[in-house]
């Protein structure tokens, strides 16, 4: 009997290191647009916090809102959880989803970045058929924020953001900056993009 339950014990320990834990959650910048400075720091802070803690996930920004995807061990999560919230420079903090998940949908991104300001900019004449990674991008980040309250819909929106970008960060560089992620982007012809 004793054997039984020291091998219950050590499986539910082992699983419990293995298992990863996926938080989404969205917030809003104090500042009312975010200088390419800030976003360079919060970049650099999450590349480095996140390598030595094992975690990895994607951040996104427009218009003075975040959404970002972390994933890694729970402990892992919860320091770097903490160390978001007591973050000045934003605000607001909603966790969107928490949860268990086998494996890692970013495991090699320390931290995937996306200023979706710039592509706001660069391509406002862009439409569906002209730029689909832009129009894709922006859609997802819009039904994102404003699924914010709906607990049902949340789950399929943030495995359509999570299918999204797997798609668009398999040309990108895993170790970015501001002005590498969008000049790498911005490489990618429509015809490979998303094929």
């Amino acid at each position: 009997m004793w054997r039984l339950r020291c091998f219950v014990f050590f499986s539910l320990l082992h699983l419990a290191s293995c298992a990863v834990r996926q938080i989404v959650y969205v917030s809003h910048s104090v500042e009312p647009a975010m200088s390419h400075e800030n976003l360079q720091n919060i970049l650099l802070t999450c590349q480095r916090r996140n390598q030595l803690l094992g975690v990895t996930g994607l951040l996104i920004y427009r218009d003075g809102c975040f959404c970002q995807l972390l994933e890694g061990p729970h402990q892992s999560i919860q320091t770097v959880m903490q160390s978001i919230i007591r973050d000045q420079r934003h605000a607001g903090i909603i966790v969107v989803l928490d949860r268990i998940v086998d494996t890692r949908d970013f495991p090699t991104w320390n931290i995937a970045f996306r200023n979706l300001q710039y592509t706001n900019k660069m391509n406002e004449w862009a439409d569906q058929q002209a730029n689909p990674l832009t129009f894709e991008e922006q859609q997802i980040f819009d039904e994102t924020l404003s699924n914010v309250n709906n607990p049902p819909q949340m789950s399929r929106v943030i495995a359509r953001l999570i299918q999204v970008y797997q798609r668009i960060l398999m040309h990108m560089d895993p170790h970015p900056t501001l002005e590498n992620q969008w000049s790498r982007a911005n490489k990618i012809g429509h015809d490979d993009a998303f094929q």
